[in-house]
């Protein structure tokens, strides 16, 4: 990598799908799409994405459907890389074409630190995406009981409506759209915790449910 940016080769070109090197170096092999077709590659690395960076990788370049680097990072959990992207300034506010925030992109995986690191940082927890739901609503439709734990830690509104005027926990119930797997049943203790915050009526103070 040193050896090609010292002969000159451009850090900021891009392919036919307008994604960088930067987008490349912080994907992953892992999520189980081909290693051989953009956006993914070899395993991240946070000192190749510093090296990109130190050569003038543009840090919030957004390839031809507006994914961030920091978007491929937070998609595949890297916390190194994503701390790395952070802390050189990359954009928390910016969205892909369908709307999705980092935040949304995080709950592509199961590491809930992700999550955390960037509410910590600032992303914004309460932010739709194109039809106006927000991660929580995200979360609880997929049956994802850590995550929502952390949103709502970090302040994520259970109140909150979607375009159509779904909440939080009309996702969880199956209601806009039909929950993928188990039932409303299976996520008894995500209902009984958007419930409790609710009645709360505190963002950002979790009540732990009592199970039964």
């Amino acid at each position: 990598m040193k050896a090609l940016i010292a002969k000159g080769a451009e850090v900021n070109a891009r392919d036919q799908f307008g994604v960088t090197a930067l987008h490349i170096a912080c994907g992953s092999e892992q999520d189980g799409n081909d290693p051989e077709h953009p956006p993914y590659g070899s395993r991240p690395k946070a000192t190749t994405v510093r090296t990109l960076l130190d050569a003038g990788a543009d840090i919030n370049a957004a390839s031809e459907t507006g994914v961030t680097p920091l978007m491929v990072a937070v998609g595949v959990a890297d916390v190194d890389v994503v701390e790395v992207l952070l802390n050189r300034g990359a954009d928390l506010s910016a969205t892909a074409d369908i709307g999705n925030t980092v935040l949304h992109e995080a709950l592509k995986n199961s590491n809930t630190a992700v999550i955390s690191l960037l509410a910590r940082k600032g992303a914004d927890v309460n932010r739709g995406n194109g039809i106006g739901a927000t991660p929580l609503m995200i979360a609880g439709y997929e049956g994802r009981e850590e995550a929502v734990q952390k949103l709502l830690a970090a302040g994520a509104d259970p109140a909150t409506a979607d375009n159509a005027g779904f909440s939080a926990l009309d996702y969880c119930e199956g209601r806009p759209y039909p929950l993928k797997t188990g039932s409303a049943d299976s996520r008894r203790g995500i209902i009984a915790m958007i419930k409790a915050a609710i009645t709360a009526g505190v963002k950002g103070k979790v009540v732990e449910p009592s199970r039964r």
